[in-house]
């Protein structure tokens, strides 16, 4: 009996670990008494949630969602209950812990409005920053743009930093779904690279975002998305981000040669054939690629040889890029070179070097190719012309040697037979 109890409780706790963490949260961010609004519990799976009683709020209904995903073979769950609760009073007024399993809802907290003193306040919130503070001519910073909204939005637009004269690119947007005391948002996160050109004070104006609300009235559901708010009423909305200050300081006296602000800089070469064979008349292929993190393909500077008597060389166009992992970005520079060597013996080909400002260290640092001997070869010989050998013979010329051929063979058979008649 023991067993079997022992047994019953070892399955109840299992069931109960079972359910994943559970999470809660209301839909919109405004709350007045006597308006319904819905508030949502998920789970990974389905099972007996338990609702706890809540003073000044009244439960008018409740439904259930369940959806399955499969995505590269993985397969996940979710298990929605979702309840339409009118506040029948004004103030501040909890939600305690819903519960399933051993698993439980934080508790949410309302400011529930009076009805008759209450005015619309949207729960849209926007906000701007930019890093780093201080930064040197051409370097890049990053303003980053924080877009939250607590209701459904539509025909949104956000105007982007207007700053003329200063590249300015976007390097990414991502779009994200959190929830906060217990209320769901929207967040949308926009991070531009900005380049500003000259030392002093740069300021980054305003950026205006506009976009039409969804006011949820009785009876509707935000949370089901658009298609149930064709008739609803809707409120514009128009707010700007603080403008933002950058001090941009002078270019430091020790940096030389080419200013390259930079987090990272990578000088590479290649050889084609490789390893590399010089030989008057060849032709041989070098790529130079030059790669620096914080700044654009633009911003580079071109790369160059310089020709000798013994060496002619020919460049292609430059292939310039920039690309940007979310936080940098990353321009790149490619020239490719045909070198043909035109006298034989042994030259030095120079050193390739690039000054660059190493943003890590605030340190001045240099890019380099280091300076290569090469040994150039005589041209190759022409193959030896040899005059092919005339194997013709004429049809006269060979009846002739057949007929000799037969005769000197009917003269041995017949000294053959006179030596046998002999013995």
């Amino acid at each position: 009996m023991r067993w079997l109890t022992g047994l019953f409780l070892l399955m109840m706790f299992s069931y109960q670990n079972s359910f994943a963490a559970l999470s809660s949260w209301v839909q919109g961010n405004v709350f007045v008494q006597g308006e319904a609004f819905e508030l949502v519990v998920e789970a990974e799976e389905d099972g007996d949630l338990r609702i706890p009683e809540m003073d000044g709020l009244k439960i008018l209904s409740r439904s259930t969602q369940s959806q399955t995903s499969i995505i590269n073979g993985s397969i996940s769950k979710v298990h929605r209950w979702i309840f339409t609760i009118l506040p029948n009073q004004a103030g501040v007024l909890r939600i305690p812990p819903f519960q399933l399993g051993n698993e439980q809802t934080e508790e949410i907290q309302l400011e529930i409005a009076d009805r008759k003193s209450h005015q619309m306040a949207l729960p849209i919130d926007i906000a701007a920053r930019v890093e780093p503070r201080q930064v040197y001519p051409q370097q890049q910073l990053v303003l980053e743009i924080r877009l939250e909204r607590g209701v459904l939005v539509e025909n949104e637009s956000l105007t982007p930093p207007d700053l003329p004269n200063i590249p300015v690119k976007l390097l990414n947007q991502q779009n994200e779904q959190q929830v906060r005391n217990g209320r769901q948002l929207n967040v949308t996160t926009l991070r531009y690279a900005i380049f500003p050109q000259e030392s002093g004070d740069l300021v980054i104006p305003a950026l205006t975002y506009q976009g039409e609300a969804i006011l949820a009235s009785k009876g509707q559901s935000l949370f089901q998305g658009l298609n149930r708010h064709l008739g609803a009423k809707t409120q514009r909305v128009v707010l700007q981000t603080p403008s933002q200050q950058v001090r941009v300081i002078p270019v430091p006296r020790d940096a030389q040669g080419w200013w390259l602000p930079a987090q990272e800089m990578v000088l590479q070469e290649q050889w084609d054939p490789n390893p590399p064979v010089f030989r008057v008349g060849n032709s041989v292929s070098r790529q130079v690629r030059l790669r620096a993190t914080g700044l654009l393909g633009e911003q580079l500077p071109e790369l160059s040889m310089s020709t000798s008597t013994a060496l002619k060389i020919y460049s292609d166009s430059a292939e310039v890029t920039t690309s940007n992992d979310n936080h940098w970005v990353t321009g790149e520079r490619s020239q490719s070179f045909a070198l043909v060597p035109t006298k034989p013996g042994k030259m030095k080909l120079p050193a390739i070097e690039i000054n660059w400002w190493n943003l890590q260290t605030n340190q001045p640092q240099v890019a380099r190719l280091p300076e290569r001997t090469i040994e150039i070869l005589p041209a190759a010989l022409a193959p030896t012309q040899l005059q092919p050998l005339d194997t013709t013979v004429t049809t006269s010329t060979a009846e002739h040697l057949t007929t000799e051929e037969m005769n000197s063979d009917s003269r041995l058979w017949q000294s053959i037979s006179a030596a046998l008649l002999a013995l």
